[in-house]
């Protein structure tokens, strides 16, 4: 039997020749590739050369065993991996790995790139594939980024501009304007147009694209008549481009219809869980701004659930599957709105985000115009002016429960990276967030941060006081404890005597700074816990107490007269942490210790101070 499982093992192992270098590995983890590619092949073939780059081969071999490219990937060029990809035919594997929506983090966004767009015209709409591809419509260009954001083409439509853009895969987009008839299915990869939907209404007058929209199976068109008294949804499937169904076919004529009813659908979504389509609009006349949202079942063709919007009309809106909610940002207060799908039964009213319910508009102003809001995983973003607030449920109990729910508003990016002009679009693919802004002709990547806190060296004589200088904005000075902890407590690193009157401190605990910066920038961390290992040697939080008075931190250790059990009067002794030109800075607000380090915040900056113990002895 021994014998048997090893030759069984030895039949599994496969040898594989990359350009001169042998590589060794499993038929499993070739077969991993998919059936179409060339290494599935190679599994079962007796003849393993492969006239390729074997460092290139090697790094993808190992995103093969993991799931995940290793560290040595960096050392490439991200277009050299994409290429290689491609001729084993794994390019799927590389984008899971590099850009899966599942690594969005909404906490921890930051702006890492700026995609310029070619001409003069300023982004109208952007729309983006799961993966992250992104289209960008300018004028009457359309400039399409893969998902590495590295390869770029841009093709010349027939719009004077576009108004709705729906990416359908990474090379095909459906674009419409209001003021051109029909909807067109570009190629965008060889610049042509693959399909012309158009819809006619009993006049057989030509008709314009009002919104577009999307479910894995259909594709949703709202068509508005040229002479704009009719309007309607188009229901196709999305793969043959042949119409399914009509939906929510008004002709306007002046003969009793409701005319807010009959507002034509400018945003499209579809709520999957519920197998139903959200349809909104809006317009504007001598009372103000009216609108209707509705929800449409496909199948009847009926009208399931409305509601007209007078008094705060929405901006914008938005529904969340994930959340079981839709959302709207008031084009009077510019407040964020929710109401809960699960609820619509019993109630047909909206719920205030926040604290700030304001009921009216603020001195003659409607503060939501040209806000937008959409929602993404399990989180809503709306953009107010140059910044974006972050909304986030705070689950109160089971996800299931009908309680009142709680929303609470965080900040996004850092400090530095707010404000500027009016964001125009949002919009989410892979891992990463999109935004265009008024008056720029370019898109904003946003995406997780990734990286480690970075080590601050200590400054040294030769630096001068201009180095220190430079620091002083940006991170926490290298600090001397000018004192010598008794033997007993574990601050003694250094193994020296007991300080005397007669007998000044040899050794000195230096620490040196780490930031970690925290990008939450609403403000200054308000709060952060760390867990203590018993494993690793405790700075000296356990037998002294630490101060924070304005800038500074005072430490207090006791001295030991006699047994620690006795009962005779302690006697505590202060010191001060860092040297003279150390001190002072911004009020510490927390202080917090775990392993052999040290953790601190100052008000109104976005960071962590991080100081641990070293070796280093001297003055």
């Amino acid at each position: 039997m021994p014998m048997q499982s090893s030759k069984s093992i030895e039949s599994n192992v496969v040898t594989i020749d990359v350009g001169g270098q042998i590589f060794q590995t499993t038929k499993q983890t070739l077969s991993s590739a998919g059936p179409k590619s060339i290494l599935s092949r190679l599994a079962e073939s007796t003849h393993r050369f492969v006239d390729r780059d074997p460092e290139l081969f090697s790094v993808l071999l190992s995103l093969l065993r993991t799931g995940n490219l290793p560290s040595k990937a960096k050392a490439f060029d991200v277009e050299d991996l994409i290429e290689e990809s491609r001729f084993y035919n794994i390019e799927s594997l590389l984008i899971s790995s590099q850009s899966n929506p599942s690594q969005f983090d909404a906490f921890n966004l930051e702006k890492s790139l700026i995609l310029p767009l070619n001409g003069r015209d300023s982004p109208s709409v952007i729309a983006t594939t799961q993966y992250g591809t992104l289209h960008v419509a300018h004028g009457s260009k359309i400039t399409s980024f893969d998902w590495s954001m590295r390869k770029k083409s841009t093709i010349l439509t027939q719009f004077t501009a576009v108004d709705s853009l729906l990416a359908m895969s990474p090379g095909v987009a459906a674009a419409g304007a209001t003021d051109f008839s029909g909807l067109q299915v570009l190629d965008l990869e060889k610049g042509y147009v693959k399909e012309t939907l158009n819809w006619e209404n009993v006049t057989r007058s030509s008709s314009t694209v009002q919104a577009i929209g999307s479910s894995s199976e259909l594709l949703f068109v709202s068509f508005e008549s040229g002479r704009r008294n009719s309007n309607s949804i188009m229901v196709y499937d999305i793969n043959s481009l042949s119409p399914v169904t009509e939906i929510g076919h008004y002709e306007i004529y002046g003969t009793g219809i409701d005319s807010d009813s009959a507002i034509p659908a400018t945003k499209l979504s579809w709520v999957s869980s519920y197998n139903l389509l959200m349809a909104s609009g809006s317009h504007s006349d001598i009372s103000g701004v009216l609108g209707n949202i509705k929800l449409w079942d496909i199948r009847s063709g009926s009208v399931v659930w409305e509601i007209k919007e007078r008094p705060d009309c929405f901006s914008d809106v938005t529904v969340s599957d994930s959340l079981s909610a839709i959302f709207k940002v008031g084009i009077n207060t510019g407040d964020v709105f929710y109401m809960d799908l699960r609820k619509l039964e019993e109630e047909s009213s909206w719920t205030c985000f926040g604290d700030n319910k304001r009921k009216a508009v603020v001195n003659g102003k409607k503060e939501g115009v040209g806000c937008k809001i959409q929602s993404h995983s399990n989180q809503v973003f709306c953009g107010k002016g140059g910044d974006v607030e972050l909304w986030s449920e705070v689950l109160m109990g089971s996800r299931g429960s009908l309680e009142e729910r709680v929303f609470r508003k965080n900040s996004i990016g850092r400090v530095k990276d707010m404000g500027g002009s009016r964001i125009t679009n949002l919009a989410f693919g892979g891992n990463k967030m999109f935004m265009t802004r008024k008056g720029h002709q370019s898109v904003e990547k946003q995406r997780k941060r990734i990286g480690h806190a970075v080590l601050v060296p200590e400054p040294t004589a030769s630096q001068g006081d201009a180095s220190a200088a430079q620091n002083a904005n940006h991170q926490s000075p290298a600090i001397i404890l000018p004192f010598v902890a008794p033997p007993s407590s574990p601050a003694s690193f250094l193994q020296s005597e007991p300080p005397s009157a007669t007998q000044s401190p040899e050794g000195l605990v230096s620490l040196n700074s780490i930031y970690a910066n925290i990008y939450s920038p609403g403000g200054h961390s308000s709060i952060f816990a760390i867990g203590p290992y018993a494993h690793e040697t405790q700075l000296s939080h356990s037998n002294q107490v630490f101060c924070g008075k304005g800038g500074d931190i005072e430490l207090w250790s006791e001295d030991l007269m006699g047994w620690r059990g006795s009962l005779e009067e302690r006697v505590f002794r202060k010191n001060s942490i860092g040297r003279v030109k150390d001190m002072g800075g911004s009020r510490i607000t927390n202080l917090a210790f775990g392993g052999s380090k040290m953790f601190m915040t100052r008000k109104g900056q976005q960071s962590v101070g991080v100081w641990h113990s070293s070796s280093r002895v001297g003055f």
